[in-house]
C-alpha cells in the first residue's frame, strides 16, 4: 500500500481535517491548529452561532467575528472582537506532528508495513500551521443564553474563556483548568470532564468567578 500517493490536505482555513488516503479507504484526523469557521446550535435551539476565527498572517492587531442567526435566517447580531495575535512556535508544531504521527502509526503502521518516519513526513506535509494561533479554540452556548469562547493559546495555568451575553456583549473572562473538557456552562457554574493520571474520566463542576 502506498499511502503517499493519496496524501490529501488543502492546508487552508477552510479545511479542519488531515486526510491520508489510499485506494478503497484512508485515515482522517483533525487539524490541531485549524482556524476553520465553527458553527454551533444555541443551547435553547433558538438559532445558530457562526464563528469566523481565521488566524492572523502578520503582526499587529487582528479581529475575529461572531454572528448569531435566528431560526428564520435573520441575523440577530454580527460583531467583531479585536485580539493581539500570538505566534505559533515551531516546536509546538513539531510536537503536534510527532503526536499525530505516533497515534496513526500505532493504529495502522504494523499491518500496512509503514514506518513512523514515513508517517511523520506525511503528517508534516498535510498539517496546517499558520504563523499565528487562531484566536479561538472552541465555542460553547451557555444554558443561560451566555456564549463562551475558549481563547488561544492556553497558558501555564489553563485556558482563558471569554464570556459574552446573548447580544454578544463581553461579560467577563474565566480561567479554566488545564485538561478540562467543557461540556456545559452558565454564569454561575461550569460542568466538564477531567481525566486523571490513570486515564479515568470524571464529571466535575466548578463555580464561576468572572473577571
Amino acid at each position: 500500500m502506498d499511502f503517499r500517493s493519496g496524501l490529501w490536505s488543502r492546508n487552508s482555513a477552510s479545511d479542519p481535517w488531515i486526510g491520508i488516503l489510499r485506494d478503497g479507504g484512508g485515515i482522517f484526523t483533525s487539524q490541531p491548529f485549524s482556524d476553520a469557521v465553527e458553527a454551533r446550535l444555541l443551547n435553547d435551539g433558538s438559532g445558530l452561532l457562526v464563528l469566523e476565527r481565521g488566524a492572523a498572517q502578520e503582526v499587529g492587531l487582528a479581529e475575529f467575528r461572531l454572528t448569531r442567526i435566528g431560526l428564520g435566517g435573520d441575523t440577530v447580531f454580527s460583531r467583531v472582537y479585536p485580539y493581539e495575535p500570538v505566534p505559533l512556535p515551531r516546536e509546538r508544531v513539531d510536537s503536534a506532528i510527532d503526536a499525530q504521527a505516533e497515534r496513526l502509526h500505532r493504529f495502522v503502521g504494523e499491518r500496512t508495513g509503514t514506518t513512523l518516519p514515513q508517517w511523520q513526513g506525511w503528517v508534516a506535509d498535510a498539517m496546517y500551521a499558520p504563523p499565528y494561533y487562531s484566536p479561538v479554540s472552541e465555542i460553547l452556548s451557555g444554558r443561560d443564553g451566555t456564549i463562551w469562547l475558549g481563547l488561544n493559546p492556553p497558558g501555564p495555568e489553563g485556558r482563558e474563556w471569554l464570556v459574552l451575553g446573548p447580544a454578544g456583549d463581553p461579560v467577563g473572562r474565566v480561567l479554566m483548568p488545564t485538561g478540562l473538557r467543557v461540556l456545559l456552562a452558565d454564569e454561575r457554574n461550569v460542568w466538564g470532564v477531567e481525566t486523571d493520571e490513570l486515564d479515568v474520566q470524571y464529571i466535575v463542576r466548578y463555580a464561576v468567578l468572572l473577571r
